[in-house]
């Protein structure tokens, strides 16, 4: 049936997180009713036109005045929650300035969505996200979730990530190794819910069969993180195996040369 979730993210729209917008628009086909919060503003003017459509509906934090004015609206209409919030984002402890801040941010947004029927919140990134869609899904009476995928599961302290989780209703993350790091350092969560929720492609409806080598394709940033360089020595094994196959490399960033250097260096062209 319809139900209108409302979506957590540190920037909207976001070239790079091409992954969040088709989970959106999947989930809009489905007959399920979208609101984008997005923390912050779109850092580049570059956008794919799908995220075009929904960024005029999408919600950012209210300029400071209005931010302040809305706590005021906030403690009025969710005075016992709000106040509980409130105290304990007050406790004395490392990133208590931070907690007030989302805290703040989660207000404004539960002020100016509170008639929109919001029925869930969730949140991607355990990171600013998920400290905003907590308080916020509080303010509504909705429960709340998180999707997690590498940065914020690779880099944050077992502790620091386990107390962020806890009270989620679920956790989505999108690799087997993410879900078995959650599961080693969080084992409060295993009674919880982690679901392996990976970031898959509809395929093409129609394929083109030219060619008789398997192709091996990869998408992506041009950045030490995508691991594109092991790609390349993987594709130098298979061909010194006597492989035949073709490995496509779709992207751009800062290792470009680096990468193409690697490619010459390895006798890979015409391959790669």
């Amino acid at each position: 049936g319809d139900m209108r979730i409302a979506y957590i993210l540190g920037e909207f729209p976001s070239i790079s997180e091409t992954f969040i917008l088709r989970e959106i628009l999947a989930l809009t086909a489905r007959g399920f009713d979208v609101s984008i919060f997005s923390i912050r503003r779109p850092s580049s003017s570059c956008t794919h036109a799908a995220a075009e459509a929904l960024a005029s509906g999408t919600l950012y934090p209210s300029p400071l005045a209005r931010l302040l004015r809305n706590q005021i609206a906030a403690w009025m209409e969710f005075r016992g929650t709000y106040a509980r919030l409130l105290a304990s984002a007050c406790v004395p402890r490392p990133g208590a300035l931070h907690g007030l801040r989302d805290l703040a941010i989660a207000a404004d947004f539960a002020v100016r969505a509170r008639a929109a029927g919001i029925a869930h919140v969730h949140a991607h990134f355990a990171f600013q996200p998920a400290d905003i869609a907590r308080p916020l899904a509080a303010l509504l009476g909705t429960r709340w979730s998180v999707s997690v995928h590498a940065r914020d599961i690779f880099t944050q302290t077992p502790d620091v990530l386990s107390r962020k989780l806890r009270d989620a209703a679920f956790t989505a993350v999108c690799t087997e190794l993410g879900r078995q790091r959650l599961a080693e350092i969080a084992p409060a969560l295993s009674v919880y819910r982690i679901v392996l929720a990976r970031h898959g492609l509809p395929p093409p409806a129609s394929r083109s069969e030219s060619s008789d080598e398997p192709v091996v394709l990869a998408v992506g940033r041009l950045e030490e993180k995508k691991g594109f360089r092991h790609l390349i020595e993987a594709a130098d094994i298979l061909k010194r195996r006597g492989c035949l196959f073709q490995c496509v490399l779709a992207g751009d960033g800062s290792l470009r040369l680096e990468l193409e250097r690697l490619i010459v260096e390895k006798s890979l062209r015409g391959i790669v």
